[in-house]
């Protein structure tokens, strides 16, 4: 139905524009209407350096659709002063029309200086290609360093660019090279839809909202992450994304404007508490919102979103079943989440650190069926008795993750998926959270507690670290900065169940989902349902990159991009059967008593619980530690609706 409806508004337009098409004049008079230009073959000066406009091509564009290129003595170029030494920004005039280009003047430096490194002082601005593109590297700096501290802008002709092509879909290398010195970056050739195939037709708008040219507000963590119109968005298809998000805009009558929470709202209690209050005193922060999934049945309980169950039977929208157990309150599902779930409970391990100490890859083993508690434990007593590793660390991270990682591995829950039935303190549980006591009581941990990603780990002196897919290549976690090639393996898995891995699972815990403000008759008669079909055609409209392949092949490519060896790869896409996979409650009945934090009840929140468990192992015993807290999570089960 979509694709009739759009087919006939395209022909009803196409008739629309023919017919209104205005009679031609037979002897216009021809005017220019603009100008192009071909920038100088110098681009870098030194101080003092006349100018050289060798390379310079002006054209004059015409009314007619014709073209004059231009002689140096017909236009003007404004003047040059490379007396100091910075980027210059050079404008030429012809007529009333300008254009302006730009070159660099190095400073002085020390006659005795040499190179000692090359940096990339800017990337290009284009990151990201489609199949067939050409090279386009404006916006790429390098830069030499000298010995005297001084980096010289280099022009593009003194270096040279190896590694593009765009036979092929995936992540790609780029080497540039200055004498012996080199650098890397990488792009990303992307095969899909170049968001204009005549055969992909989105019915938008079904609903048939005008929304008068309002703004519909969409809160976001970082707007280069969502926003196709960031100047720093960081995604992909890009141009894809801007051309569907105006199709949608206009067929709505609408902007869509991507807002970062503000520090009133910056994350976790405050960021509820701020969505909370502004549905209260009717001053909503937005009409869509970004929303950590352990959230939801916070802001679920006292109206702020609506459920969602009844726009995805009318869309026959069928949401993977970990999502909608993620975002579900009282057996209603209030968050949007396309997509497939991916596991992400893994550890990282110092590659380097381990080939140093001669140690198995944790990788391989995996793969071998031979990645168990006892071959794990005798891998970290090895390391930390080898000279490779004097003064570092075997092991570190959050201990929080590494329960939640061992206990599912084991094959054991916290929350039974089927019945909810709280699993805390069953002796599967609490036995293996001794067994990771045992851990931190032989001195294999690192001394700093509660790190998600330990300094040490990033600055080399420590094997092993919890951790999440996404820190790869991170700026914010394991940055491209770190020196040393980091690999990933799943948790080991009980004695005994290594070849077969019949126990082993996966937990699906938060995730980011999309939630719809309660809005009953807002501007122009906005309500919560249009708010809910313009998510969907925001997110289901697009034109899927990647055609013909599969699911597991299009994360597999992703995957390749975060990792340097295949290895770690095979090692992941080994456990992505949805039947290893299940949703883990237990992060979002610690969040709902914590009101949206599993630190504002630094007693029962399951992190900080683990914390003291692990950390202050001598004091404090698993299994009488668990059960003290054992009914809390029974009592907020039953406030989330999960039992009676």
């Amino acid at each position: 139905m979509r694709k009739f409806f759009a087919l006939l508004a395209i022909l009803f337009f196409s008739v629309v524009l023919v017919a209104c098409t205005p009679p031609v004049d037979p002897d216009p008079e021809v005017t220019v209407t603009g100008i192009t230009i071909t920038s100088p073959t110098k681009t870098v000066y030194n101080i003092n350096d006349p100018i050289d406009l060798t390379g310079l091509v002006v054209k004059a564009q015409k009314s007619d659709g014709s073209e004059e290129t231009l002689s140096l003595a017909q236009i003007q170029v404004s003047t040059f002063n490379s007396s100091t030494a910075g980027v210059k920004t050079l404008t030429v005039q012809y007529m009333t029309f300008s254009r302006t280009f730009t070159v660099t003047v190095n400073p002085d430096v020390d006659p005795e200086a040499t190179v000692v490194d090359i940096v990339i002082s800017t990337p290009p601005a284009k990151l990201t290609y489609q199949l067939s593109d050409t090279a386009n590297w404006t916006g790429l700096v390098v830069k030499k360093v000298m010995s005297d501290a001084t980096e010289l802008t280099l022009a593009s002709t003194d270096y040279t660019i190896t590694g593009f092509e765009t036979l092929t879909a995936g992540v790609k290398t780029i080497t540039i090279t200055y004498g012996t010195f080199t650098k890397t970056l990488v792009i990303t050739v992307e095969e899909g839809s170049n968001g204009t195939d005549p055969d992909w037709n989105w019915d938008f708008n079904q609903v048939g909202f005008n929304g008068n040219g309002m703004d519909i507000i969409v809160k976001v963590g970082l707007t280069t992450e969502y926003d196709p119109f960031d100047a720093n968005f960081g995604g992909q298809r890009k141009t894809d994304r801007q051309a569907h998000q105006r199709a949608l805009e206009q067929a709505y009558n609408i902007k869509l404007v991507y807002q970062q929470y503000g520090d009133e709202a910056a994350w976790g209690p405050n960021r509820v508490n701020a969505i909370i209050e502004g549905h209260i005193q009717n001053n909503r922060l937005a009409d869509i919102y970004l929303l950590a999934s352990a959230w939801v049945p916070t802001i679920a309980k006292t109206g702020a979103i609506v459920p969602l169950q009844d726009y995805f039977l009318d869309y026959e929208y069928e949401q993977a079943r970990p999502y909608r157990q993620a975002s579900t309150y009282r057996s209603e599902v209030y968050g949007f989440s396309p997509g497939e779930p991916r596991p992400d409970m893994f550890m990282y391990f110092n590659v380097d650190l381990l080939e140093a100490a001669g140690l198995p890859n944790p990788a391989q083993l995996w793969l071998d069926g031979e990645w168990t508690w006892t071959n794990f434990m005798n891998l970290l007593q090895a390391a930390h008795t080898s000279p490779a590793l004097s003064g570092k660390y075997a092991f570190g991270g959050d201990s929080g993750e590494v329960v939640m990682g061992m206990v599912t591995s084991h094959g054991y829950t916290f929350i039974n998926p089927v019945n909810y039935q709280l699993l805390l303190a069953s002796p599967n549980v609490y036995g293996v959270v001794e067994k990771v006591q045992s851990i931190k009581a032989a001195g294999y941990w690192e001394p700093s507690p509660n790190q998600t990603v330990s300094n040490d780990f990033k600055s080399g002196n420590t094997l092993f670290s919890s951790g999440d897919l996404w820190f790869l290549k991170n700026s914010m976690r394991f940055s491209q900065d770190i020196t040393f090639e980091i690999g990933a393996v799943p948790y080991p898995t009980r004695d005994g169940d290594g070849v077969d891995k019949l126990f082993h699972k996966l937990p699906i815990l938060g995730l980011d989902t999309m939630g719809i403000a309660n809005i009953q008759n807002g501007q122009n008669g906005l309500n919560s349902e249009i708010l809910f079909n313009i998510l969907y055609d925001l997110f289901m409209g697009m034109k899927p990159a990647n055609v013909g392949m599969s699911s597991d092949e299009i994360y597999r490519t992703y995957l390749e991009s975060k990792f340097d060896d295949d290895l770690y790869v095979d090692a992941i896409m080994s456990v992505q059967e949805p039947t290893k996979q299940y949703f883990e409650l237990v992060h979002v009945v610690s969040m709902s008593i914590g009101n949206g934090s599993h630190w504002t009840n630094s007693t029962t929140g399951f992190y900080p619980l683990m914390n003291r468990i692990v950390y202050l192992y001598a004091t404090n015993n698993a299994r009488a530690s668990l059960e003290a807290v054992a009914d809390a999570y029974r009592n907020e089960l039953v406030n989330l609706g999960y039992t009676s």
